[in-house]
């Protein structure tokens, strides 16, 4: 297949043991050559698949109407498998969705718009979770972020957020839905692929702190496919753990003495006054729906104090200014 030598965009995707979902993806990306005008191309990485993977990209290889190549490599991680891609891609602009996602079918046009009028570095969208259809319950939003939704992008930043001191991780984009400008890896950097979570988190901090702008995209949606078995506890609490365990650590490198305090203090007392009275009003009303996400909310708070308080780090935080 002849190719532009220099797209203006690759969509880069990791993927691992999801043929099963892999396919929709692919052709949900396949159907933004109806509304984006400009070249594109796509670029898998097969972070070691064991199931039916090989079998999708060949297919897809012969059946993609965009430039499409793929390499396989042996399982290392999803930020390795990222890194990869970043290697592979030609594009001026890199998109990044994940292997269990849809992409609406304006997704890549308006990622590509927003950043020409803005100038941006790092173009985020919402990511919107798709439930399966015989599941009647209605996760609460701390589940739903759990997921991977991100309604931030969705809107601008609310008016509130200038005195939380974490009020730039709020307006963070994650890999699910983001395109960023190629020449901003040249200057910070990859993915961190000593990672095991978090590592989307970490890079788009560390551009942060480079001065790249970024900028949010509403209207470039994506859609998360959440299979039932994410929303049973049996899941989410263990990455919640996981989850909160790398934000504290990500906290305590990042932000100085003050604001790693203020931030402990504001967690304790969102604890004491919203967490534990709800949690207590849910068990006793029977609402397993908020339940499930006040007990998130709960563990999240103790691992991510357990991650700061026995190396003393409320005392002694690796910044002081």
């Amino acid at each position: 297949m002849s190719f532009h030598p220099t797209p203006a965009v690759s969509v880069c995707l990791c993927t691992y043991n999801r043929s099963h979902l892999l396919k929709q993806t692919l052709e949900s990306v396949y159907q933004q050559m109806s509304s984006f005008g400009e070249s594109f191309e796509i670029v898998v990485v097969d972070d070691g698949s064991t199931d039916k993977t090989t079998e999708v990209l060949a297919w897809a290889e012969s059946t993609s109407p965009v430039p499409f190549r793929f390499l396989t490599q042996q399982n290392k991680g999803v930020a390795a498998a990222r890194n990869a891609c970043v290697r592979e891609a030609r594009g001026t602009w890199i998109a990044f969705l994940d292997d269990d996602q849809i992409a609406a079918p304006r997704w890549l046009m308006e990622l590509h718009r927003t950043a020409l009028e803005t100038g941006g570095d790092c173009i985020g969208g919402p990511s919107l979770l798709l439930l399966p259809n015989d599941v009647s319950s209605n996760p609460k939003p701390t589940v739903r972020r759990l997921l991977g939704e991100n309604p931030f992008f969705a809107r601008e930043p609310r008016w509130f957020s200038r005195f939380d001191p974490r009020r730039k991780a709020e307006f963070v984009p994650g890999t699910g839905n983001v395109m960023v400008r190629r020449s901003l890896f040249s200057d910070i950097g990859g993915f961190n692929e000593s990672s095991s979570i978090g590592e989307d988190a970490e890079f788009f901090r560390k551009a942060i702190r480079a001065k790249a702008r970024i900028v949010a995209s509403p209207s470039a949606v994506m859609y998360q496919v959440v299979p039932a078995a994410r929303l049973q506890s049996q899941y989410l609490f263990p990455l919640v753990e996981k989850c909160a365990s790398h934000r504290a650590g990500l906290d305590r490198s990042e932000l100085p003495k003050s604001k790693l305090a203020l931030l402990f203090v504001l967690r304790l007392g969102h604890l004491a006054a919203v967490v534990l009275p709800s949690l207590g009003f849910a068990l006793a009303f029977r609402q397993p729906e908020l339940a499930l996400a006040r007990h998130c909310s709960l563990r999240y708070f103790l691992a991510y104090a357990g991650a700061l308080c026995p190396s003393g780090e409320l005392s002694h935080p690796g910044r002081t200014n």
